[in-house]
């Protein structure tokens, strides 16, 4: 009698440590889901432009600081710089964003 009543309590030991491990992992796996979808909406919210939308708005910039601004100023010189920059840097984000569907040994790396 007693070796049952001792069966049973361990049974019941390993059944709750299990279920409360199997919680603790679907909890885990609700959070990355969450932190998975908040990523997808930011990335959803993002303003895309192509190659040629970037070009376009920088040469746009660029002539207006030059209608605007007197060219050869110093803050002249610094906004284009800066104007210059923005758009390599949207440049990178728009060919980095598709790179994985190109070369996805890339992430591994």
């Amino acid at each position: 009698m007693n070796e049952i009543l001792i069966t049973i309590i361990v049974l019941i030991m390993f059944l709750f440590v299990f279920l409360a491990g199997r919680k603790e992992q679907v909890s885990q796996a609700e959070s990355d889901k969450e932190g998975h979808q908040s990523e997808k909406e930011s990335w959803s919210k993002e303003e895309v432009k192509s190659h040629g939308d970037i070009d376009a708005t920088r040469d746009e910039m660029n002539r207006l600081i030059e209608n605007k601004l007197d060219a050869d100023d110093d803050d002249g010189i610094r906004l284009k710089f800066l104007i210059n920059e923005w758009a390599d840097l949207k440049k990178r984000v728009f060919s980095e964003r598709r790179s994985w569907v190109r070369n996805p040994d890339k992430d591994s790396e």
